[in-house]
């Protein structure tokens, strides 16, 4: 193969609107709309850069949270997709109202899938997750996936996948709430 040329730009569509609130026990697609849809576009050394950041208000009695980014089959609930870096349970501060947190994660897609096989795609992805001390200041940057062992992840890669940013509340107590403000997705090489 000749030589090419790679570009690096996000993945339309650009989302303008932010994302629903999530006050559930239960993972929620956060994202903004419209979703990003990446095309099954994926080459070995493709590198996959994420960026989300929003809000989040807690009472003063707060759940555990746990957040990440996730690859969706089309038209299907983000509980169908493949996890591919979320963080630990963590407890957020408590008594925060409106609080912004930040998600930046990198991979590197390690294998393909094929015909016999579409699940065999693998993706290495870490980055961190920082969550609001004080509305102005951020807690220590906690890894995500926690661990590295963690950060292999299988997925398809031939066919088209919505990513999305997830969040799962332990409970609801206290009235805690979430939101993505914004998202952006870059192929990169």
């Amino acid at each position: 193969m000749g030589a090419r040329t790679y570009w690096r730009a996000p993945v339309p569509p650009l989302g303008y609107s932010d994302g629903p609130t999530n006050n559930t026990a239960v993972l929620t697609d956060i994202s903004p709309v419209p979703p990003v849809t990446i095309p099954a576009i994926w080459e070995l050394g493709t590198r996959l850069h994420i960026t989300a950041f929003g809000w989040i208000t807690t009472g003063s009695t707060v759940p555990t949270l746990i957040l990440g980014a996730y690859l969706t089959p089309l038209n299907t609930a983000i509980t169908a997709g493949a996890a591919l870096a979320v963080s630990n349970a963590f407890s957020p501060t408590s008594s925060g109202t409106s609080w912004p947190w930040w998600l930046e994660l990198e991979g590197e897609v390690r294998a393909l899938s094929n015909v016999t096989t579409p699940a065999a795609g693998s993706i290495e992805l870490q980055g961190l997750l920082f969550m609001p001390a004080t509305l102005t200041t951020y807690n220590a940057p906690q890894a995500v996936p926690a661990t590295f062992l963690l950060k292999t992840v299988t997925f398809t890669t031939n066919v088209p996948q919505n990513l999305q940013i997830g969040a799962t509340f332990s409970a609801t107590t206290g009235s805690p709430s979430i939101a993505c403000n914004h998202l952006n997705v870059e192929l990169i090489g």
